[in-house]
């Protein structure tokens, strides 16, 4: 009875320390994934493109939730190592912890969806004239730049965005960029850069989502897994 319980023991702790791996470096990808979103979308929220809040707090919570898990991982790992019930059920708190910061990242996404997109309007719209206006800013013509030539568009719905602003849509709205291609408007991107940008968000977005969403098994199995170690009376545990 007793040799089976050890075995019993020793393929739970070998199970668990196979997820504990795969969850450090599930955090160190999400950590990875938070920065490439930021770098993405730093320029336009610079010029005002696009609101600095909700680019900093899905990635501040992909930053977080990387960083706990690579934490739950090393909790968990050094749980298995010395044997202490104190930190299986650190390692059980930490993971409920990102049970929840989960939960708050899918309820953020689904409340703010129609802001974000309307927030990308708004701030596209407003940047134009600083782009191309009378009282243009180069820092800010660039990221109009960058943002129609990236995502293949013209303007915040569309070029009239430009027009009705009595301002001439640029060469970087062209679907073939040569010099004068903006007089023709047979030659301008018809998608609006507002649909373009909310779309790579929510790209991005689902992206942390899904990574997130791949563990929650494995994180609900670890937690099954260390519950039975707290319950468990004649293991090595103390």
């Amino acid at each position: 009875m007793g040799r089976k319980i050890g075995a019993i023991e020793g393929l739970v702790s070998i199970v668990l320390f196979i997820f504990n791996v795969i969850l450090g470096v599930a955090g160190v990808g999400l950590i990875a994934v938070g920065a490439i979103v930021y770098e993405d979308f730093k320029t336009y929220t610079d010029e005002k493109l696009f609101e600095n809040k909700y680019l900093i707090v899905p990635v501040a919570i992909s930053l977080a939730a990387g960083s706990l898990l690579a934490l739950l991982s090393v909790l968990g790992i050094g749980s298995l190592c010395c044997k202490k019930k104190c930190m299986v059920k650190a390692y059980i708190v930490c993971m409920v912890v990102l049970f929840g910061l989960e939960i708050a990242t899918a309820a953020l996404a689904a409340l703010n969806r129609d802001e974000i997109k309307d927030s990308a309007l708004r701030g596209i719209r407003t940047a134009l004239p600083a782009a191309y206006g009378p009282n243009s800013r180069n820092l800010t013509r660039k990221a109009v730049d960058k943002l129609q030539e990236t995502f293949s568009c013209c303007g915040g719905a569309n070029y009239t965005d430009y027009t009705s602003q009595m301002i001439a849509p640029p060469e970087s709205c062209c679907i073939a960029q040569t010099a004068g291609c903006a007089s023709s408007l047979s030659n301008i991107e018809g998608k609006g850069c507002a649909q373009a940008l909310f779309d790579r968000f929510k790209k991005h977005a689902a992206a942390i989502i899904a990574f997130a969403a791949t563990f929650i098994v494995i994180q609900l199995v670890a937690v099954a897994f260390s519950v039975h170690i707290l319950k468990d009376d004649h293991g090595d545990f103390v």
